[in-house]
């Protein structure tokens, strides 16, 4: 028995098999077990089929994942094979590490996930560092 399926749901199955949407499901799974909370964050445009436009995202350059761990703010840009930061991307990454989040390009999994683990080790560190300021100011 055949599935018929419109365009629009055969671009979707397609887009869900990449390469990059696999690595971007892998990490988003690997946050949530490490405890952390983490989205697939959607910043392409959207047709507007009536004026038969591509209507820009709101905000250009935001990173593939956006995700909180330990009260941290984190960006995740997701690039596979030859794919390369945009200005905008670059700078998204800047301005979260301005504002005292954390950011990072995941090229592999095995290479985020050893990162990630490392970052939490460092966030835990960083909370208990500030929990026993507090306890000495009492």
């Amino acid at each position: 028995r055949l599935l018929t399926v419109s365009r629009e749901s055969a671009a979707i199955l397609v887009l869900m098999s990449t390469p990059a949407n696999e690595l971007t499901n892998r990490i988003i799974h690997e946050i949530y077990s490490c405890g952390g909370f983490a989205w697939r964050a959607e910043s392409t445009g959207i047709l507007d089929r009536q004026k038969g436009i591509m209507r820009t995202a709101p905000k250009k350059g935001v990173a593939d994942i956006i995700g909180c761990h330990e009260g941290w703010l984190v960006a995740i840009e997701v690039k596979v094979g030859s794919d390369k930061m945009s200005p905008e991307q670059i700078g998204f990454g800047k301005n979260v590490e301005h504002a005292g989040g954390i950011h990072y390009v995941a090229k592999e999994f095995d290479e985020f996930q050893q990162w990630w683990r490392n970052k939490i080790a460092w966030m835990k560190l960083q909370r208990e560092l500030l929990e026993h300021r507090k306890d000495d100011k009492l």
